[in-house]
């Protein structure tokens, strides 16, 4: 599971991230994204050719807190859309990292 904490904005009713150069000072509507991962195959590391594990697989799902409340929602449709989109545009390396520790965990049996 990966996690994000970011600023986010409903102009128009539709559900906008702001990356941390896009919020302003004063700006008090601030949420989580968890993002949970579907692992479909998982390739062995190979030491003939020096290749690590690798995965086949997705974005299972996007859930979002707003900070300071305990309701946690699943997005759905145009929200999961726009919240995907922000996680692999700010936080695309840490998020497919923590999707590439999953796999991990559960090739060796560490994830529950």
């Amino acid at each position: 599971m990966y996690e994000a904490e970011c600023a986010y904005r409903r102009p128009d009713g539709a559900l906008q991230f702001l990356t941390d150069s896009q919020t302003p000072n004063d700006h008090a509507d601030f949420a989580v994204l968890k993002v949970s991962f579907d692992v479909r195959d998982i390739f062995p590391p190979e030491s003939d050719n020096g290749s690590g594990l690798t995965w086949e697989g997705g974005i299972a799902a996007i859930s979002m807190r707003i900070v300071d409340q305990a309701f946690e929602r699943t997005l759905r449709g145009d929200e999961y859309i726009a919240a995907r989109d922000f996680l692999l545009l700010a936080h695309g390396t840490e998020l497919w990292e923590s999707g590439d520790d999953y796999a991990e965990a559960l090739f060796y049996g560490e994830a529950a």
